[in-house]
């Protein structure tokens, strides 16, 4: 009798152990971000949503778009035209290890940045609602590196597991729904809402890969390119304008 309690145990830690190797959750998130600018070069640009997905397993993860008609539509208002998309971006995570990996492409030229995960002091509240039919409760907090950026964050206890979409992580769940805002020196704003609207599991042996195109680099390092990429871009516009 003892004998066969002891081989039933065992095969059911075997099959949990496969279960649990196997198992990854996708979650889809509709995303929208805007950006408001003020001064001399006002103008406005908001965008139709697009769809992302994160895959997640224990510690890794991968962030992505989904492909899909109008990902790139936007609607600009305001002097001049610009161009602005969801950051389209594949973003790899390894909680365990605290690093990510991300793809970028400014122009013709492709980055992947390496660097570890901002480290986020999270203030969990005890308000709660609704996502994806997930029960969630709401966590705030603040980032100070640059420019001041406002998070509010809502993950569920019942996903257990610290990951989030793009770079955000760190709650006891993952992360369902949440909306960062910057608030520039200048008086201008940028934003973006996440909100899940699928969370499904997966029984997947496929290992989640970190992208590996681009020249190596930083997140300080491609920021003060994209900064000075930008810079040019505006001096172009402005002499384009002085011309007219």
């Amino acid at each position: 009798m003892k004998l066969r309690f002891f081989l039933f145990a065992a095969l059911f830690i075997v099959c949990v152990i496969h279960l649990s190797a196997q198992e990854k959750l996708r979650v889809e998130y509709e995303v929208v971000p805007y950006y408001e600018s003020v001064g001399k070069d006002e103008f406005d640009i908001t965008m139709e949503s697009s769809l992302f997905e994160l895959v997640t397993d224990k510690n890794e993860s991968l962030y992505r778009i989904v492909p899909r008609i109008n990902n790139t539509q936007i609607e600009v208002s305001g002097s001049i035209s610009a161009t602005m998309s969801a950051d389209a971006n594949p973003v790899y995570k390894n909680t365990e290890g605290k690093t990510y990996v991300e793809e970028a492409q400014i122009g013709e030229k492709v980055f992947l940045i390496k660097d570890d995960l901002p480290q986020i002091d999270w203030k969990i509240t005890k308000e709660t609602k609704e996502i994806a039919g997930f029960p969630v409760q709401k966590a705030t907090a603040v980032l100070t590196d640059d420019d001041k950026t406002e998070i509010e964050a809502w993950y569920s206890p019942k996903l257990n597991n610290k990951n989030g979409p793009d770079k955000l992580w760190g709650l006891p769940g993952i992360i369902l729904e949440v909306q960062t805002l910057i608030n520039y020196d200048d008086g201008s704003k940028e934003g973006t809402k996440y909100v899940a609207i699928k969370v499904e599991t997966l029984n997947s042996n496929e290992k989640l890969k970190a992208p590996t195109k681009g020249k190596e680099i930083t997140q300080k390092e491609f920021t003060k390119f994209v900064n000075e990429h930008f810079e040019q871009q505006m001096e172009m516009y402005r002499g384009g304008v002085d011309k007219d």
